[in-house]
Parts: structure tokens; sequence; C-alpha cells
């Protein structure tokens, strides 16, 4: 869909309302499903390859916007993606380990924020 938010991944033979429809009964729409399934992979990538640039690892797994990968990926894990990153290094900061110290991995469903 040009200009949309699914990013050119609508199998052939659907529609974009098909699509849609699909999605209604999860209480996710597709453009967000693409988005934290995009997320999981950077979180990943953060774990395989913990010195490659943050933005990088977003870019290669298609989030465009530094804006909307960074509120997305603390609104899904509840910290930053420096902090992550810090926590598997073992590199936090003292107000970072408070920031998070309940979270192990913390998962929030994007289909659930506002």
């Amino acid at each position: 869909a040009p200009g949309g938010g699914d990013c050119g991944l609508i199998p052939a033979g659907i529609s974009v309302r098909q699509l849609h429809m699909l999605f209604k009964p999860t209480g996710m729409t597709f453009s967000r499903y693409v988005l934290s399934r995009r997320l999981e992979r950077v979180r990943s990538l953060l774990a395989l390859q913990p010195r490659r640039k943050i933005i990088d690892l977003a870019s290669s797994c298609g989030i465009e916007s530094t804006t909307v990968f960074y509120r997305a990926f603390r609104n899904a894990f509840g910290v930053t993606p420096t902090a992550y990153r810090r926590s598997l290094l073992g590199t936090e900061s003292a107000a970072e380990r408070n920031e998070h110290s309940d979270l192990v991995h913390p998962v929030r469903p994007l289909g659930l924020q506002s």
C-alpha cells in the first residue's frame, strides 16, 4: 500500500481491507503487528550484535523513523534501546538498573498501547 504503514508486505491476492479484517479480532492492526515483529528482531540483534549502531539495526529491520523506533521500543520493552544494550553488556548505569531492575526482558504487546 503506497504511502501506508504496511511497507509493501501485503500478500498477493488479498486486499488491504481483507488484511485489516483478518487482524481485527486480535485487537492489533497489521501495521502494529509488523512494527512489533520488527522491534522483536531489533531486540534480538542487539543481543547478537551489541557493538553495531542501534539505528543501523533498526534500519536493517525496516524501521525508518528514529523517533518512532525509540518511542516504540521503550513502550514495548520498558527501557530505551541504549539501556537495553547496556544491560546486556553489563555497562548500565545505576539509574538504568533502577529503571528496570524488576524487568528481565519486559514485553508489553503493542496492540494494547494507544
